[in-house]
């Protein structure tokens, strides 16, 4: 009965101790599920881009535009039909050129080397990335840049290449074949390898060579075009179309796709704005393409804070119908589109189009008629309560945003007899006079230089302050020896006293190479790309300048600045050390829990082994016991028979 019970207890202590310990681990994954779900949250709210400052207007006191890319030329050339968009403050290229100095798209075969499979299975240029010869591809790229966009073009610059995604996984359905192309010259290459890391090779060759591709088109497209808003079309994209597959289907991207947009971080990064797509299938229910649309463009916000300098300017692609449709978009639809965009807070909105809507006299009609019926009063109401609100709310140094996105009711309307008055542009009246609670539904996301609730404060960044104080030491000096000079003391001039010198700016070593010659290679353009002798000149509307524009054409787009680099002194700077400590903190912290969870671990396998080891000395204490009493037992028992 002893030894039962002693062997029960030994069965229930490691027991006792597994039990201990999957408790244990699961009181440390429930801990860390809380803080990752925690981490989560916020870098859902802080992709929307709102914990950094808004990007400055495209357009000069315009926080939110709609851009024409459409080529619609004919409609007015050869038809004689002219589309009134700038009546509606659409902004579109001058001579409404397709291609221009406010708006260029490259497409995939007019634009360097892009390599892809067509239809019937033709290659052009190698077929996938990893075969392009990439320099002749950046030379061609770089004759088209420097004979369509000027040097000073501060434009959207939109590359569209949609035949393959720098993604391996993403390339499904009709994409496929560029796997396929790639895992083949892989076999050719390298026949010795199995299947699986033939496939694997192939991917790992595929991805890097498109990151290169992309990375070096984009970054020559900067090199050369500093100013313009550089791109690609339909990044990011979250895949959210499911809504046939899904029974409650609510238009948010799914986590594993947002994932993969991480691993694009290096695209967002040499990006200076995002292009994402809003096209409205036209099978999507009426119920929800506002959900469908929204979630696409918190994911574009979300992604726009992974460049590290300063958040990318949201800028999404929409058209006048729907997609694959000739139909126009309803009122209805222009509000989940358009109307959306504005109340998110994105800079603006490209209505793009292809060549049928201006293949003949009735097409150019009936979009001149959809324009103004339709199109352009809705156009004009939101701008113009963009811009009102922006004056009215934060001072004409921010964006109005929802207060609460998730709001889908609240959009930057006016009533028509408030769209008629002109929107009030002084920064003088009290916010009670300038009638603020009619954006009480908006908060402003203020631009770069600005913060406070209205962004009425000015932040000076360190440089600027020192330079300032620099120059106000500099200025009490003139005075000191001008006060001596006076008194009769000797007058000592300092580098202050100096007349300033004229730099002259000197063209970069591409700008000297493209000027000396570089482009006479290149000949002629074909279909809607303007050849250099008939396109527009560039267009200035820089106000500080006093440059009086031309009548007749449209304000220029004008570069988003950067803060300067400086020491941790500014906001955002303060709030990136504060998320590195956080994050410090988080992995120490989850340093410290395995540790434990480990020497916990540890110690329950030591106490184990020591109650295994005592047991046994008890267990051998017992026997060498009862093998003494066994022989005391003999001893006594042959005592009488010795005495006798």
């Amino acid at each position: 009965m002893e030894k039962g019970a002693h062997s029960e207890t030994q069965q229930e202590g490691p027991q006792a101790s597994h039990n201990h310990r999957a408790s244990t681990m699961t009181v440390v994954l429930i801990f860390w599920i809380c803080v990752m779900r925690c981490l989560g949250a916020g870098q859902s709210l802080r992709g929307h881009g709102w914990e950094r400052p808004s990007p400055d207007p495209i357009v000069q006191d315009k926080p939110f535009v709609v851009v024409w890319n459409m080529p619609t030329t004919k409609c007015q050339q050869r038809f004689g039909v002219a589309l009134p968009l700038g009546d509606y403050g659409i902004v579109e290229n001058q001579g409404n050129e397709f291609q221009g100095q406010n708006m260029t798209i490259f497409y995939k075969n007019k634009f360097g080397l892009y390599p892809y499979i067509s239809q019937e299975g033709k290659p052009y240029h190698g077929g996938i990335p990893q075969k392009v010869h990439l320099k002749r591809h950046l030379e061609q790229a770089s004759l088209k840049i420097c004979e369509l966009l000027h040097q000073d073009f501060h434009g959207l610059a939109v590359v569209d290449w949609e035949e393959w995604r720098p993604l391996w996984v993403r390339n499904w359905g009709t994409k496929r074949i560029y796997r396929e192309t790639s895992v083949q010259w892989v076999w050719e290459r390298f026949p010795e390898l199995p299947v699986k890391k033939r496939a694997l090779l192939a991917e790992v060759e595929f991805e890097e060579a498109a990151q290169v591709l992309m990375e070096r088109t984009l970054t020559l497209g900067k090199a050369l075009r500093p100013g313009g808003f550089w791109g690609f079309y339909g990044f990011p994209n979250c895949f959210n179309n499911n809504w046939e597959k899904e029974d409650n289907y609510t238009g948010k991207c799914s986590l594993l796709e947002m994932a993969r947009n991480n691993q694009l971080t290096w695209l967002w990064e040499v990006s200076t704005a995002l292009y994402p797509s809003i096209y409205l299938p036209p099978k999507l229910p009426e119920s929800e393409r506002r959900r469908y649309v929204h979630h696409r463009l918190l994911e574009a916000f979300r992604v726009a804070r992974f460049n590290l300098e300063w958040s990318l300017p949201v800028i999404a692609y929409s058209r006048v119908s729907y997609r694959l449709s000739p139909k126009y978009l309803s009122e209805a639809d222009l509000v989940n589109t358009i109307g959306e965009s504005a109340a998110l807070g994105v800079a603006g909105v490209v209505l793009w189009g292809d060549s049928s809507y201006s293949h003949s006299a009735d097409s150019c009609k009936s979009l001149r008629d959809y324009i103004t019926s339709t199109l352009g009063p809705y156009v004009m109401n939101v701008t113009t309560a963009a811009q009102q609100c922006s004056h009215q709310l934060c001072h004409g140094h921010g964006r109005c945003v929802r207060q609460h996105p998730q709001e889908l009711g609240a959009f930057l309307h006016l009533d028509p007899e408030q769209q008629a008055e002109e929107p009030v542009l002084t920064n003088h009246l009290s916010m009670d006079q300038l009638g603020h609670e009619v954006w009480q539904l908006f908060q402003c996301h203020c631009y770069h230089r600005w913060t406070g609730a209205n962004c009425e404060k000015q932040t000076v960044p360190v440089g600027a302050a020192i330079a300032a104080m620099t120059r106000e030491a500099g200025e009490a000096d003139r005075v000191a020896t001008a006060a001596a000079s006076l008194n009769g003391e000797p007058l000592s001039l300092s580098g202050n006293d100096l007349a300033d010198i004229d730099l002259h700016p000197v063209e970069s070593i591409s700008d000297l190479y493209w000027a000396s010659g570089g482009q006479e290679s290149h000949k002629g353009t074909e279909g809607n790309d303007p050849s250099p002798s008939n396109a527009p000149r560039a267009l200035h509307a820089h106000p500080a300048r006093h440059i009086t524009p031309h009548h007749g054409l449209l304000p220029m787009l004008r570069p988003v600045r950067p803060d300067p680099v400086c020491p941790c002194f500014g906001p955002i700077c303060c709030r990136r050390a504060l998320f590195t400590f956080l994050g410090m903190l988080v992995m120490a912290s989850l340093i410290l829990a395995t540790l434990a969870v480990y020497l916990s671990v540890l110690q329950s396998e030591s106490l184990r082994v020591l109650s295994q080891w005592l047991t046994s000395q008890e267990q051998s204490v017992r026997q060498m016991r009862a093998t003494s009493l066994q022989l005391w037992s003999r001893l006594n028992a042959t005592e009488p028979g010795a005495q006798t």
